[in-house]
């Protein structure tokens, strides 16, 4: 069963079906998310979503978070259970920081009702669909998963700038500079560490988005109804998705859109890919 279709909102075979054609068809957006519960505070707020995050990882962050003295009684009532579904990228790796498949990820070739025996796979061939013998350049992939994302509640500029440096400074091995361009390693990343993982800065991103130069503004396109969300964001094809039928679609099927930051290196390499 597609688990989206256990969102509790109205339309929402429609809007699977409207948001797959953008992704597959129409290849303007690279997926979208799903989530059974809203952020704990709608301010301004720090967003973290990374498929390969593990309990290394997460106790990094933690730590990580104290040493800017970030400190929340419960963390978990800032993480929010996320359902996906979104273009798989072949240079991606399949193991995560245990060296086991990545956790509740599963990915199959466009057209394929079948997915992948991950585990299989990796025995066989290693860490890259690439590596497959019957691999074709030209073949596209899908994944959806089951994963958790972090929203963190930032009282004001200064402790948001503080947030963002350390999560620049640690969430992936590879180190990357304003533009968005990979410049080298980060040696001390926190455990697990691997692909760029998704930042987002939400709330009234007017008043500091020139503050932040490596994020760029991006439209986040969302329905949130009964305590659920399903949401995706857009950069460079945003006017071109405004220009189409589906723009209209999605109004219709009661979405709206608003704007957020993003991290430079996650729109570059994947969302306007």
């Amino acid at each position: 069963m597609n688990p989206f279709l256990e969102l509790n909102i109205n339309g929402i075979k429609k809007i699977i079906i409207c948001l797959n054609e953008l992704c597959l068809d129409q290849k303007l957006i690279t997926g979208y998310n799903g989530y059974f519960e809203l952020p704990k505070e709608d301010t301004i707020l720090l967003c973290l979503s990374n498929i390969y995050e593990g309990k290394n990882y997460e106790k990094d962050m933690i730590d990580g978070l104290k040493t800017i003295n970030y400190n929340l009684e419960n963390i978990n009532d800032y993480i929010r259970e996320k359902i996906g579904f979104y273009e798989w990228m072949n240079g991606w790796i399949l193991i995560d920081d245990e060296t086991k498949k990545v956790k509740n990820v599963n990915i199959k070739k466009v057209g394929s009702k079948n997915y992948i025996d991950l585990e299989e796979f990796v025995n066989k061939f290693g860490n890259y669909l690439h590596n497959s013998t019957d691999y074709n350049k030209k073949d596209r992939y899908v994944a959806d998963d089951k994963n958790l994302e972090i929203n963190l509640p930032v009282n004001d500029e200064i402790s948001l700038k503080k947030l963002v440096k350390l999560f620049v400074e640690n969430y992936s091995i590879n180190k990357f500079n304003c533009l968005g361009e990979e410049i080298g390693d980060i040696e001390c990343h926190w455990k697990g560490a691997w692909e760029i993982p998704v930042l987002l800065i939400g709330g009234d991103v007017s008043k500091y988005e020139n503050d932040f130069p490596c994020f760029r503004k991006v439209a986040k396109i969302l329905k949130k109804e009964n305590g659920n969300e399903i949401s995706f964001i857009i950069h460079e094809k945003f006017e071109k998705l405004r220009n189409s039928s589906y723009f209209y679609d999605l109004i219709d099927l009661g979405f709206k859109y608003e704007y957020c930051l993003a991290n430079n290196p996650f729109i570059l390499e994947y969302i306007d890919k």
